[in-house]
């Protein structure tokens, strides 16, 4: 066969950028002609192993080429994180109520909770900010204000579920709890954004 097989060829061309599709396509397909003609099957194989081994690096290649698309994946890692988190403290804290550690001591509980799960709002902000100022454009790696948007996302994405759970929840303390994590998303994103906004900036002096 003197053509590429069809859907292998179209795995790399979905993940390669348009402005370097026809020549990164057409090196792929003049190796794969001569290596049919000297090894014949096997050729199908090779290219295969090429576009699944390709893929992900190029994939990578063309997420940091778009601002908005690294933004994108940056929001989605660093809120999956922060669910895993909350996920964590949520299981450690069922366990501990079990063992009545917290026993009479309702408010103790609930603020060393908000102080562990607060760690996860402050990982989420640094996780943010990392991302850009390793994937994106030299602006928004000097100035936090150029790249606020994706912050103030992450900090509507963590906030908004919190607020819901405070409106629908009953007792005053718990309502108490919640309205006070609320508050807390805020400095503890920024805490962690700001942070890795200041030791970029001392690394690179």
């Amino acid at each position: 066969m003197n053509s590429p097989p069809k859907l292998a060829q179209a795995l790399l061309a979905l993940s390669i950028p348009i402005s370097n599709r026809e020549p990164i396509l057409g090196d792929f397909a003049e190796e794969y002609v001569r290596r049919s003609k000297q090894t014949g099957g096997s050729a199908q194989l090779w290219y295969w192993k090429q576009a699944l081994l390709s893929f992900p690096y190029l994939i990578y290649g063309r997420i940091k080429a778009s601002p908005m698309a690294v933004q994108v994946l940056l929001i989605g890692i660093s809120y999956l994180i922060f669910l895993a988190w909350m996920f964590v403290v949520f299981y450690l804290f069922r366990l501990i109520y079990t063992t009545n550690i917290f026993k009479g001591h309702i408010l103790l509980a609930l603020s060393v909770r908000l102080l562990i799960e607060s760690t996860g709002f402050i990982v989420s902000g640094a996780l943010v900010r990392y991302g850009q100022t390793k994937l994106l454009p030299a602006r928004h790696k000097k100035s936090l204000k150029a790249s606020m948007g994706p912050i103030l996302l992450i900090l509507i994405l963590l906030a908004v579920p919190t607020m819901l759970e405070y409106f629908s929840a009953e007792g005053l303390i718990l309502k108490r709890y919640l309205l006070a994590k609320t508050i807390a998303i805020f400095p503890a994103v920024l805490l962690g954004a700001y942070a890795v906004q200041y030791f970029s900036q001392r690394s690179n002096k």
